[in-house]
């Protein structure tokens, strides 16, 4: 999917209700050779970063602003995503695939997020994305493992930081 300049301002600020670096990041996405800035050096390590891996991200969320904002986000700069409505669904998909990356909301209908992630494989890595950072269920599904807990609204940057740590394994100095 080919996402362009339009269809990111007209998602993204669901995701991120103040996007003052969003032209930069779509020019250092579009065009990363004509376009300079200190900031435009995340970019080109984002989109740099997967070149040679086989990357697909899991988005799991019952709000579907969310799902079309994050996946839009991440297939700008060239993630595949798969999206998820409920827990099951992603449950489902799990028989038959492997996730670089889950993005995952804990409050969903029907089985809850800390089932999900006790299900996740332990090399499977998970960010936690929610609305209510101290809920019981957030905090369960804290425990289970995730790298990070992001509070809605987040920013682009940020979860783009924190994907690019997850599918490099932690392993990477993105600052």
């Amino acid at each position: 999917m080919q996402t362009n300049f339009s269809q990111l301002l007209k998602v993204l600020p669901r995701l991120e209700p103040a996007y003052y670096g969003l032209l930069d990041l779509y020019q250092s996405v579009s065009n990363p050779s004509d376009y300079s800035p200190a900031s435009s050096g995340k970019m080109l390590l984002w989109r740099n970063a997967y070149k040679n891996m086989s990357v697909t991200i899991a988005i799991v969320d019952d709000d579907e602003a969310i799902l079309d904002s994050v996946k839009m986000l991440l297939e700008g700069v060239g993630w595949p995503t798969r999206i998820y409505a409920t827990g099951e669904a992603l449950l489902e998909d799990l028989k038959t695939y492997t996730p670089t990356c889950v993005i995952l909301d804990p409050h969903l209908p029907g089985i809850s997020g800390a089932v999900i992630a006790g299900a996740l494989k332990p090399n499977i890595p998970f960010i936690v994305l929610t609305a209510r950072p101290k809920s019981v269920v957030t905090n369960a599904v804290e425990n289970a493992g995730s790298l990070v807990t992001m509070i809605k609204p987040v920013s682009s940057e940020a979860l783009l930081e924190h994907v690019l740590d997850a599918v490099a394994g932690g392993s990477e100095d993105i600052e």
